[in-house]
């Protein structure tokens, strides 16, 4: 049984938990207004010579293995803003079913070693110029830009995309992917990568949909679907290496997925991060961050709204 101390205010703690909450939430904006806005500049910045778009090398080889047989019904290429062309060539198609019918899953066939050369990639692979596919007998539910940094990783470039072609197509995709290739010796900043690939891609089409993807990793299931639902999804929580086991649960390393308009809320990847580790880290950390600062702006939208709720 509790007893009562005479004339003591028992709301006291209540309020004083109501201010201790108010205070939290204050911090908590001003630490995510802080994050947003301090790397503004830094989002699409270029590492001015130590970094390149692929022209030279082996992402010349790229653009041209990237096949130029077109899948559409008709002649139209796509190219920037063609939004309005793809539309009016499946105009009238059905959507894609919302599970692929052609997916096997662990029977996928994976090659993890030996790719076909440049040239032979060329003949095989029915895509545009520029990675671009969509399927031919219906209209795809996703527009999925497929963001790869690298730098001298020819072989696994090959496997990469040899694997990732046919696994999107089975996805019946609208898709297109885009090598970030840094330049020099400097320290790699996978990162920064990112946030260019991003930056270009979003001149070209509008994408609603951005898999962050290191060039080493491939799907073994192809049910593993590279789609974005409205909160960011991470793709390679199993990998061969890591015993098919995460390392620790906010993992957001290897391939991840996240629309645009969460991509633009948190910010993007910070550019801070050269070498190896620790920018995805942050970028899980900015998820959570926002994820808090939502619930604290609805939390104080209640309390300014409602004064007297407990």
């Amino acid at each position: 049984m509790a007893t009562t101390a005479g004339n003591v205010n028992v709301c006291c703690p209540q309020s004083f938990l109501k201010i201790c909450v108010c205070l939290l939430g204050l911090i908590i904006l001003v630490q995510y207004y802080v994050m947003s806005s301090t790397e503004n500049e830094l989002k699409v910045a270029w590492l001015g010579e130590k970094m390149s778009l692929g022209k030279h090398a082996s992402l010349k080889l790229l653009q041209t293995a990237l096949l130029n047989k077109t899948v559409m019904t008709n002649e139209t290429t796509p190219g920037p803003n063609s939004t309005d062309q793809i539309a009016t060539a499946n105009l009238s198609l059905p959507l894609c079913p919302i599970v692929p019918h052609m997916l096997e899953g662990k029977q996928f066939p994976v090659v993890t070693k030996k790719p076909k050369p440049w040239k032979l990639l060329e003949k095989n692979m029915p895509v545009l110029p520029g990675g671009r596919y969509w399927p031919e007998t219906c209209v795809s539910r996703h527009r999925v830009a497929i963001i790869v940094p690298y730098r001298d990783r020819d072989e696994h470039l090959r496997l990469f995309l040899q694997n990732m072609h046919p696994f999107l197509m089975k996805q019946q995709l609208d898709y297109g992917i885009y090598v970030v290739e840094q330049k020099g010796t400097d320290s790699f900043n996978r990162a920064k990568l990112f946030n260019i690939g991003y930056a270009e891609a979003i001149k070209d089409y509008d994408w609603q949909c951005f898999i962050f993807h290191d060039v080493d990793l491939i799907p073994e299931d192809d049910r593993n679907i590279y789609s974005c639902p409205e909160h960011p999804r991470h793709l390679s929580v199993a990998v061969d290496k890591l015993k098919y086991k995460l390392p620790y649960d906010t993992l957001f390393g290897g391939a991840g997925a996240i629309n645009r308009e969460m991509f633009e809320k948190v910010n993007g990847f910070s550019n801070i991060f050269f070498g190896w580790g620790g920018e995805d880290d942050d970028m899980s950390y900015r998820f959570s961050i926002y994820i808090i600062y939502l619930f604290t702006k609805i939390w104080l939208l209640i309390q300014l709204k409602l004064p007297g709720i407990s």
